[in-house]
């Protein structure tokens, strides 16, 4: 394996961390719930496109000079921690798109998809002990066209949801937003399986086609990133009930001054603002949001906002 091709794989890895890092930042800073959903649906993806890489490219190079028998069981051993990763990326997946629809999954699909993939794991497993003890391929690869089937319905049940359920939410930025990122979502994906289709290498894969798999992600994060920065400060007071505000200021231990201070910055007030409606200087509005942030431990106005929304205890 040449130094060139050891870079270029390296910097497939690196995009796919750089990846979970912004999604975890953005985790961090606005707090958000289905947030850390998409956040787990990017580590489960990127651990299934690291085990690809090395199924399909590394292996075949490190492991030259092994008997074709030791190949295919580590082939198979791969393919045994592959195959359940599936599932549960997409159910992180979907689980994002569902709570950034201000929805929850049904109890019905949650069990019937814990059953349906519980059944075709099983199925797999008993595939690979059929094709060791017999080396006959034929359950796996039924097994493979029911998952990749499923797979299929799923996602583009998945992408119909976007479509018809931003329909009834009332926030027209928000609606606009996730159908935005849904066909962002569609476009890198399409590109991605036209690379595997015409430019791929059947059986090791080529550089162009790892990097894109990896790097899928990138441009719906970055647009999120965006839609989130601008929505959570334009949109500082939707919800659907008031912050209980005397639980807030106990729980923090907040003043009287902080807590009015609190409730006009929640309101989308700028210092400004807060001078002329308090009577006090920007100064001491200053010194006061600087203590404030030091209490509730958040550091800067988003946090803010996303951990007033989030406490529990609205009424």
């Amino acid at each position: 394996m040449s130094y060139l091709s050891i870079l270029l794989y390296i910097l497939c890895l690196s995009v796919g961390m750089g990846t979970i890092i912004l999604s975890y930042r953005m985790v961090k800073t606005y707090r958000v719930s289905y947030l850390s959903h998409y956040l787990y649906f990017l580590i489960t993806y990127n651990i299934l496109g690291f085990l690809k890489l090395l199924l399909t490219y590394l292996a075949p190079k490190l492991f030259d000079g092994l008997s074709l028998e030791t190949l295919c069981s580590i082939h198979q051993l791969l393919l045994f921690f592959v195959f359940p990763l599936v599932p549960i990326c997409i159910y992180f997946f979907v689980k994002f798109i569902t709570g950034f629809l201000d929805r929850d999954l049904p109890g019905v699909f949650k069990k019937g998809y814990i059953l349906f993939w519980a059944i075709m794991c099983l199925g797999f497993a008993m595939g690979i002990k059929f094709l060791m003890e017999t080396k006959d391929a034929k359950l796996i690869n039924i097994i493979y066209l029911l998952s990749l089937v499923a797979i299929i319905i799923i996602l583009t049940l998945t992408f119909i949801k976007i479509l018809f359920f931003t329909r009834k939410l009332a926030d027209k930025d928000k609606q606009k937003a996730i159908k935005t990122f849904g066909f962002i979502y569609l476009f890198c994906f399409v590109c991605y399986v036209v690379t595997l289709i015409y430019f791929s290498d059947p059986y090791s894969g080529s550089f162009l086609e790892h990097f894109l798999l990896f790097s899928l992600n990138l441009p719906p994060l970055f647009y999120l990133k965006g839609f989130l920065k601008k929505y959570y400060l334009d949109h500082p007071v939707q919800m659907d009930k008031e912050p209980n505000w005397e639980s807030i200021f106990s729980e923090y231990k907040i003043s009287n001054r902080e807590g009015e201070i609190m409730r006009l910055l929640f309101a989308g007030k700028s210092n400004k603002d807060i001078e002329e409606e308090l009577f006090i200087s920007i100064k001491t509005v200053k010194n006061h949001i600087f203590h404030i942030y030091q209490k509730l431990k958040v550091k800067n106005r988003i946090q803010f906002i996303n951990l007033i929304r989030n406490f529990p205890g609205k009424r």
